[in-house]
């Protein structure tokens, strides 16, 4: 059995972020600096991270926050850092962004404490959001690092900003 690139599932977990969003896929993103992020909407430009095999960490690193808001700012877009475990699923998928929804959703404070980056295991922030007592989807407020934002799961993202289910 022949071992993927890591190209392989970037590319995977591109695809399914924006087919689910209903976004465009950054033709060569990475390769050319015309072009940034790795998928974009006419308002949103997304930066994606993935692993080569399946875990329950996920990381969302400063510096690659960093990269996208800058990015984004300069093609006048919201950013938003899409992070799962290394599936390229729906569920195990996360993302940061820097604007609040317009609309019903539960702000919570995020449960854990903020170092360097955000690390988590995927399935106990899923338990966790289960466990708040919402019929909305559940925005985590990031506020206490002021360079970092909100992160919720992809599928409360999609329904809170595109109306995606």
């Amino acid at each position: 059995m022949s071992q993927l690139s890591n190209k392989y599932y970037s590319d995977r977990q591109e695809k399914m972020i924006a087919s689910f969003l209903g976004w465009s896929v950054v033709s060569g993103s990475g390769a050319r600096s015309t072009l940034p992020g790795d998928i974009r909407s006419e308002d949103w430009l997304g930066e994606c991270k993935t692993h080569d095999s399946v875990g329950h960490k996920i990381n969302f690193k400063k510096s690659v926050w960093k990269k996208i808001e800058d990015e984004a700012s300069s093609k006048f877009k919201f950013p938003a850092l899409f992070v799962d475990d290394g599936s390229q699923t729906k569920k195990h998928t996360w993302v940061m962004f820097k604007i609040l929804p317009v609309g019903e959703y539960q702000l919570v404070k995020y449960p854990n404490t903020i170092k360097d980056n955000i690390l988590f295991d995927s399935l106990s922030m899923l338990e966790h959001r289960k466990s708040v007592d919402s019929f909305s989807p559940v925005v985590y407020d990031l506020s206490d690092d002021v360079s970092l934002k909100f992160i919720s799961t992809l599928e409360d993202f999609a329904y809170l900003f595109f109306q995606v289910r």
